[in-house]
């Protein structure tokens, strides 16, 4: 399925629809009878994690429903909202700004590399197309500046730490999340909300764990860790993470 006008440059030799072409729409409207369930898969995508070796993560379409939740009721997605695709296809950020889209029947954009590699010509681009969401790494939004971007209303970060003063240049500007999570987690396991006035905290959070989701907080023998204690963050609940395409020796280590 695509535009009429792109049809010359589609390699596929198979039948194209043209998504502005009327006739297309004149067959049996009713909707598909269903065919995949919650526990279905829903996509592979690989991450190589902490363990640097890639791996396939099998993520089940029930893992895709508290996403929808957190979209709706965190994020406040409606179908008014436009989206930018910055993430790669081989990134699961790129699944989370899809699926955004998709639920609401909202409207995405995919810029260019080159437009993405430029900060004044991303910025412009959002400008054109009034985009007012987006998930960026922070150390690509840094160099943006939310005066120049009226339309920019929910930005969301993720991949890498925040720093207090990335916070205090968006927050009041925008919507701002900071969302954590693994891909085994279908995406995201918790999203912190920023809030208007003074941001006193010496480090960013990474939030509350979003619907059906749960983390703990252990020692190295995953038992509850006191504060000021070595520790590490275990996830649990409804991942919809089936498992690993080719599991190895290097992720029997791996707590999830």
């Amino acid at each position: 399925m695509l535009q009429s006008h792109l049809q010359e440059r589609a390699a596929f030799t198979g039948q194209c629809l043209a998504l502005d072409d009327e006739a297309v729409y004149s067959e049996d409207g009713s909707n598909l009878e269903p065919v995949a369930g919650p526990n279905h898969l829903a996509y592979i995508i690989y991450t190589s994690g902490t363990t640097g070796k890639p791996k396939g993560v099998m993520v089940e379409h029930h893992g895709l429903c508290s996403l929808k939740l957190m979209f709706g009721e965190t994020l406040q997605i409606t179908d008014q909202d436009r989206m930018v695709q910055f993430a790669s296809l081989s990134f699961d950020a790129s699944c989370w700004e899809i699926y955004k889209a998709l639920f609401f029947g909202a409207t995405l954009y995919i810029p260019t590399v080159a437009t993405i590699l430029d900060y004044q010509l991303f910025e412009e681009y959002m400008n054109k197309h009034e985009i007012t969401a987006a998930i960026l790494p922070p150390p690509y939004a840094t160099y943006l500046n939310p005066d120049r971007m009226p339309s920019f209303k929910k930005l969301i970060t993720g991949g890498s730490a925040v720093s207090v003063e990335f916070v205090k240049q968006w927050k009041d500007k925008v919507m701002y999340f900071n969302a954590y999570g693994p891909t085994e987690a279908s995406i995201v396991t918790s999203i912190w909300t920023a809030l208007p006035g003074e941001f006193e905290q010496k480090s960013v959070p990474i939030g509350r764990p979003i619907a059906n989701h749960r983390i703990y907080i252990v020692d190295a023998y995953n038992q509850l860790a006191a504060c000021g204690r070595s520790r590490r963050i275990v996830h649990r609940g409804r991942r919809g993470g089936t498992g690993l395409l080719k599991p190895s020796r290097a992720d029997s280590g791996e707590v999830r």
